[in-house]
C-alpha cells in the first residue's frame, strides 16, 4: 500500500490521504485515532483485494457498528451518512507493476456498516458500482466512453460483491446467441467486461499479503504446554505451538529461526537462547518454552514479561513471506529502553532485507529515535533509505483529528516537525521528571 484513503470514519471528518511507507510510526497522544487508521489500512486491503465486505470487528480492532465507525460531530443529526475506506497499491499485473486505487463506500443497514459503492481504477480504466442507485454501475474506458451494466441487475439479489456482480452481468450481455457471430455492441461489452476482470478482487494481479495485525497486549505465558493446532491470533497464543511444531518437524529451521530470535536478545540485553523442551518421547507429550541468559535456562513464565510480549511479534515477523505487512499496536510494551531501540533496529532491517511494511502505533521515542538513527548509518543498498520512513503525528483538536506526515532526511533528522509533536514530547518528559 502507498496510501490509505478514509473520509468520515470516527474522529477523521474530511477526506485523509495518509502516506505508507515501508516504515511507518503513529505517534501522538490516545485517542487521536492511530488505533483506526490501522483497522483501516487492513479494511481497505479487503475491500480491493477481498472476496466480501471487511469484518470491521475482527480482532484486535473492535470498532462496533455503523454509528461508532461513522463520523459525528454531536448532537442527533450531526453523525455522517456514509464514510469512505480506500487506498492506492502497488500490484503485479500480468507480470508487470502497476498502481491501483480503489476505495469503498458504506452506508448503514440495521445498523451496521455495509458497501453501498466501490470504485477501482487503473491506468485508464475505471470501474464504479452503486447499490444505491443501479442505474449507475458503469466502466469508464479511457475518460471517453461508459458502459452500462445495470439493465439486468434491477430486481437483483445484492451478494457481498458488488463489483464480482456487475462483471458476471457484464460478460453474459457480451456472450452471443449459440452459433451466432458477436455484434459490435457485443464485442464492446465482451471488452469491458475483460477491463472490469483486472480491477475486480481476484482477477489476474497478484494481491499483496493481507495484513497481521498484533494485539498491544499479547497471551500471558504458560509453564507448560499442550500441543494443539495453533490457528494464528493477534494475541500469540499461536507462537509457542508453531515453535514446538517446527521443532519437531524441520530441526534444521528451527536452529535458523531460533538463532535469529537470540540475536534480537542479545542486542536487547534480554536473553541469550530459547529453545523447546519436551516432556517425553512423542510428538504429542507436552513441552515448555525455555529461555536462557548466559548459560543458565529458565522456564519462560519465570524470566521477565516482556520476553513473552516480544517473542510473538519476532516470531511473526521473521517467518513471515516476503511482503508482508504488519499493523503494531505498541509493540514497547513491557520492554526496557534498550530492548526497544532494539526493536526499532530489527524493524528497520527486516524492511529493508524482506521488503516486509511495518505500520507501528508507539509511544516509544526510544524506538523512533533508533530508527532514525539507523537511517543516518545505514549501508548502502542494504538499508533502509530516508525516503521509505515517515512518522505521522496524530493530533487531535476538539473531536476532529489532523495527522502530520514528518519526512526523515539523510542525517536522521526530522524535516516539516509541527510544533505540537515537540510538545507532546516534552510533556511526556515533564511527566516523567514531575514538573
Amino acid at each position: 500500500m502507498n496510501e490509505l484513503r478514509i473520509e468520515g470514519v470516527r474522529c477523521f471528518r474530511e477526506e485523509q490521504r495518509i502516506p505508507i511507507r515501508p516504515v511507518t510510526l503513529l505517534v501522538g497522544e490516545n485517542s487521536a485515532g492511530k488505533s483506526t487508521v490501522l483497522a483501516m489500512v487492513r479494511a481497505a486491503w479487503d475491500i480491493a483485494f477481498g472476496m466480501g465486505e471487511p469484518d470491521f470487528n475482527e480482532q484486535p480492532f473492535d470498532l462496533g457498528g455503523f454509528d461508532a465507525i461513522a463520523h459525528h460531530q454531536g448532537g442527533r443529526t450531526k453523525r455522517a451518512h456514509e464514510f469512505k475506506i480506500g487506498g492506492v497499491f502497488s500490484v503485479r499485473n500480468r507480470g508487470t507493476d502497476t498502481i491501483r486505487s480503489v476505495t469503498g463506500t458504506f452506508t448503514e443497514h440495521t445498523g451496521q456498516p455495509v458497501l453501498s459503492a466501490w470504485t477501482a481504477s487503473h491506468d485508464d480504466t475505471e470501474l464504479h458500482v452503486d447499490a444505491s442507485d443501479l442505474q449507475e454501475v458503469h466502466v469508464i474506458h479511457k475518460q471517453r466512453s461508459s458502459i452500462l451494466v445495470d439493465e439486468h441487475l434491477r430486481g437483483h439479489r445484492r451478494s457481498a460483491n458488488l463489483a464480482l456482480d456487475a462483471f458476471m452481468i457484464a460478460r453474459l450481455q457480451s456472450m452471443p446467441s449459440k452459433g451466432a457471430r458477436p455484434s459490435r455492441k457485443q464485442r464492446l461489452a465482451d471488452q469491458f467486461a475483460t477491463e472490469m476482470f483486472e480491477l475486480l478482487p481476484g482477477g489476474p494481479i497478484t494481491p499483496p499479503p493481507r495484513p497481521l495485525a498484533g494485539a498491544p497486549i499479547r497471551s500471558r505465558p504458560e509453564r507448560t504446554y499442550d500441543p494443539k493446532r495453533g490457528l494464528r491470533e493477534p494475541e500469540g497464543s499461536h507462537v509457542p505451538m508453531e515453535l514446538a511444531a517446527l521443532n519437531a518437524t524441520n530441526p534444521k529451521q528451527f536452529r535458523k529461526l531460533v538463532q535469529a530470535i537470540a540475536k534480537y536478545g542479545k542486542a536487547a540485553n534480554l536473553f541469550t537462547k530459547l529453545d523447546v523442551k519436551r516432556l517425553g518421547r512423542k510428538s504429542g507429550d507436552p513441552f515448555q518454552l525455555l529461555v536462557a541468559a548466559d548459560e543458565v535456562a529458565f522456564n519462560l513464565r519465570d524470566v521477565g514479561y516482556g520476553v513473552s510480549q516480544i517473542l510473538p511479534i519476532l516470531i511473526d515477523t521473521l517467518t513471515a513471506p516476503q511482503g508482508q505487512t504488519f499493523l503494531l499496536q505498541q509493540p514497547e510494551v513491557h520492554l526496557h529502553p534498550r530492548a526497544q531501540a532494539a526493536l526499532g533496529s530489527l524493524i528497520v532491517n527486516q524492511a529493508a532485507r524482506r521488503k516486509q511494511t511495518f505500520i507501528v502505533e508507539t509511544h516509544s521515542d526510544h524506538l523512533v529515535d533508533r530508527v532514525r538513527m539507523d537511517i543516518r548509518k545505514r549501508d548502502g543498498g542494504k538499508a533502509l533509505a530516508a525516503s521509505d520512513v515517515v512518522i505521522l503525528y496524530f493530533e487531535r483538536l476538539g473531536g476532529r483529528a489532523t495527522i502530520h506526515p514528518i519526512e526523515i532526511d539523510d542525517n536522521g533528522q526530522l524535516v516539516g516537525v509541527p510544533p505540537g509533536y515537540r510538545r507532546f514530547f516534552l510533556d511526556e518528559e515533564r511527566r516523567l521528571l514531575g514538573l
